[in-house]
């Protein structure tokens, strides 16, 4: 689900528009989530009781609440799926943060706590066991006691707002995303869905009342773990191990991890062990030596971490999982050059970018901006600030526009990309907005090839001097999920997002077994509109699509395998 990140002005909000700043204002009827703006670290100790929140609070936060969400209708919000330690037990209660007071205003404090099972399809949310509306403090961890029994693998915990923006209080969310694939989800629409852009964990916790076995060591998160990376680096693996068991742990427990990837890429460090004596609850993070070395191969791959203690009695719990998404910097400049142009032209300079020209598929996710800026001695900046921004295949539908950055003289300036920006196909534009005139200026190489431009949206101009250095970073969007039931046809639909959309529209996909797909858009005379994706597949995938160029009305989107098609029809209201 697209979240909305300026929501400064959100009291004029009645319809879709821009203000003059690029701030996006969105009818309240769409049910978007919301950012916090300017969010304050705050650490609130959990509440004292008849539980230890060490060992028996089941939680993949850090305790620290960087920001929160907020939906813009009630009855929609989030939940945590908990992998508990034992096979049967009681969830005893929910721990739920709050954000303060700041934000939003008036807001509320009453919010709804649902336990649901994982009964549904392939371990989905299924039966609700338990459903309360309280009134909690805003600022704090809220302990909300109930008594529900669990028999099955897992079991999900969901807040709900009961009421509309701004009348309702914040959900936390920590910075970092350490959680296992799986963890995180929605509840919109009366509907549940994995997360699929996640920023940060729910700060939601179970409280439960088990017996422990003897010896039960479990894998809880990893450490600071990026989504998508780049290759040809080293990159830092941890992982957090907790002792579950009633019994001591005593040092050298094994930990291990695997990695697999595209062509039969397999990774493995065996070599590594817990250090310190463990008592019941006490967990230790452990780095895994020497950093793994990402390979050059685009693609996903999967990184498993566990512990193998000896007698374990519960192996339920020992094993996570998390996909990671390897990509690579391109550009069309030269970046060793020594000597080259540097530009004032403008108000915008961008270079547009083919991904075929790079042998890149779709669909593809920009992860991070860079570009080569540049001081001339004689004539030096009137003002450093600038944005990035992205535009689609037209030069004018803007897809992201970063916050305002300001280049510190001659440098490098690196930005990363804090909203999804998927390109499902087509070529896109990456452009430097200067705040005033056309500065701060950027270097160019002296080989020009057709692919950078300045001027603005709807009225770019070749820039023939050279090509500018601007480079992105560029990974395969995943969009696989584990563990889901077989199917014996395709399956497409629009997925959490208004139909009609107004802004953007997520198209979700199955097939029965993974091979090249085509999904084509056609208005309702037949007349084919677009190619949305046309390449190799896995059996669950997912796009987003931009729907500025298009007309008002109604669409149908086909997925074509070799042998079936399934169809769908999208509304877009302008």
């Amino acid at each position: 689900m697209q979240k909305l990140l300026f929501v400064l002005m959100l009291g004029l909000l009645v319809s879709i528009g821009f203000a003059s700043d690029g701030t996006v204002w969105i009818g309240k009827t769409r049910p978007e989530a919301l950012s916090c703006p300017n969010p304050t670290p705050v650490v609130t100790e959990l509440p004292q009781g008849d539980f230890n929140p060490d060992s028996d609070t089941l939680a993949y936060d850090d305790r620290l609440a960087f920001s929160a969400w907020i939906y813009y209708r009630e009855d929609n919000g989030w939940g945590v799926k908990f992998v508990p330690p034992t096979s049967s037990g009681t969830v005893s209660g929910a721990l739920v943060y709050l954000w303060g007071a700041s934000w939003p205003i008036p807001g509320g404090n009453q919010f709804k706590v649902k336990v649901v099972d994982s009964d549904g399809p392939a371990g989905t949310p299924g039966t609700t066991l338990f459903d309360t509306t309280v009134t909690g403090t805003r600022g704090q961890w809220n302990f909300v006691p109930f008594s529900v029994s669990f028999t099955n693998p897992s079991f999900y915990i969901f807040y709900v707002q009961v009421d509309s923006f701004p009348n309702c209080p914040g959900l936390g969310i920590d910075r970092f995303d350490n959680a296992p694939d799986h963890v995180e989800w929605q509840y919109a629409g009366g509907n549940y869905s994995e997360e699929t852009d996640r920023m940060g964990e729910w700060m939601i916790r179970a409280v439960i009342d088990w017996t422990p076995d003897n010896n039960n060591m479990g894998t809880t998160i990893f450490g600071n773990m990026v989504f998508d990376t780049l290759p040809n680096i080293n990159l830092q693996m941890r992982g957090t191990f907790r002792n579950y068991g009633s019994q001591t742990a005593a040092p050298g427990v094994p930990v291990k991890m695997q990695i697999t990837g595209p062509q039969g890429y397999t990774y493995t460090d065996f070599d590594q062990a817990t250090t310190v004596t463990l008592q019941r609850g006490q967990t230790q993070m452990i780095t895994f030596i020497p950093n793994w070395h990402v390979p050059d191969t685009m693609g996903i791959y999967t990184i498993k971490i566990w512990s193998e203690l000896s007698g374990e009695e519960y192996p339920a719990n020992d094993t996570i999982t998390r996909n990671l998404s390897i990509g690579r910097w391109i550009s069309y400049a030269d970046w060793q050059a020594t000597y080259g142009w540097v530009t004032w032209q403008g108000p915008e300079r961008a270079t547009k970018f083919n991904p075929a020209d790079f042998n890149i598929g779709y669909p593809l996710q920009v992860t991070r901006i860079k570009a080569q800026f540049y001081v001339h001695p004689n004539y030096p900046w009137t003002d450093s600030v600038f944005r990035y921004k992205i535009y689609g295949d037209d030069g004018v539908a803007l897809l992201y526009q970063s916050d305002t950055i300001r280049a510190p003289g001659s440098s490098v300036v690196q930005h990363e990309v804090d909203s999804a920006v998927v390109i499902s196909s087509g070529e896109f534009y990456i452009a430097i907005a200067p705040r005033i005139g056309s500065f701060p200026s950027n270097f160019g190489d002296t080989m020009p090839d057709g692919h950078s431009f300045t001027g603005i949206p709807g009225s770019w101009a070749a820039w023939t001097n050279g090509e500018l250095l601007i480079a992105t970073a560029v990974t395969p969007r995943p969009g696989i999920a584990e563990n889901r039931i077989s199917i014996s046809r395709p399956k497409l639909s629009v997925y959490n997002y208004p139909n009609p959309t107004k802004g953007f529209a997520r198209l979700e996909w199955e097939i029965p077994q993974s091979g090249n797909i085509s999904i084509t858009m056609y208005d309702v005379t037949g007349r084919e509109v677009k190619t949305l994706f046309d390449n190799y597949s896995e059996t669950r995938g997912v796009l987003y699509l931009g729907i500025n160029e298009l007309s008002t009305g109604a669409y149908i989107i086909r997925l074509q395998t070799e042998k079936e098609r399934a169809t769908t029809k999208l509304l877009i209201q302008k």
